[in-house]
């Protein structure tokens, strides 16, 4: 089992942890267009009731460290109609 900040601090159950429910990627890696450098685009809706500022900062670096890139979190609720149709055509659900 490999060990990262992710995995430890939540004991493996990071969607209970985070409040995470649900997790979807877009963008360059969901069209599999993503080289080296792309970073990873994901829309992540949490539970209202437990998310905080500090828990979505630690989800976001966890996410980051256990990826080896950088990771743009975003919730569709947040995006303009137009924006959100063309976050939805290539959103990939992962969790």
């Amino acid at each position: 089992m490999r060990f990262s900040p992710f995995s430890v601090r939540t004991g493996g159950d990071w969607r209970r942890w985070y409040g995470v429910r649900d997790l979807l990627l877009f963008g360059s890696m969901a069209r599999g267009e993503a080289t080296e450098t792309s970073d990873v685009d994901l829309i992540v809706e949490f539970d209202p009731d437990r998310i905080t500022l500090p828990t979505f900062l630690d989800f976001t670096d966890d996410l980051e460290s256990l990826l080896g890139r950088r990771v743009d979190v975003v919730s569709l609720k947040k995006l303009t109609p137009r924006l959100r149709a063309q976050v939805e055509a290539d959103a990939v659900r992962i969790a």
